[in-house]
């Protein structure tokens, strides 16, 4: 009986990750207005692991570069800036959305429209790349 307990418990150690993946959840692309080389990303980031990691670096076929952004309104004038790194707190969650925290697809080669889908991918500083098809819609 004992051997069987101790089994099951090295499987259950097997089983169990060490960090948990963060999850990519609710994505989309702002479809292109007319004559746009650039356009916003928006989703929520999960960090269901109990130690903070770091989206660093964001990649897709459908542009020439992905950045995130900050905006930030100070003393009445909005500015935006790019971030090296996205901090994701351990069991924490990061909603990129539009007026705030977003990423940017810059030099598209083509225009995308509503219903297309683009492969992305997400490096994390621990979890290493996550791979998701993001779809491109109209904004609400």
């Amino acid at each position: 009986m004992r051997r069987h307990a101790l089994i099951l418990t090295a499987g259950l150690l097997v089983a169990t990750p060490a960090h948990a993946a963060p999850v990519i959840q609710d994505a989309w692309i702002r479809e292109a207005p007319p004559g746009a080389s650039v356009l916003g990303a928006y989703m929520t980031v999960l960090n269901r692991g109990d130690r903070p990691d770091r989206l660093v670096r964001v990649t897709t076929p459908a542009a020439g570069r992905v950045e995130i952004h900050e905006m930030a309104v100070v003393d009445g004038v909005m500015s935006m800036r790019p971030l090296a790194a996205l901090p994701v707190p351990a069991r924490g969650t990061v909603v990129l959305k539009p007026r705030s925290t977003h990423m940017m697809l810059m030099d598209l080669p083509r225009p995308l429209k509503a219903g297309a889908q683009v492969p992305m991918t997400f490096v994390f500083a621990r979890a290493g790349a996550i791979r998701r098809v993001v779809p491109v819609k109209r904004a609400p």
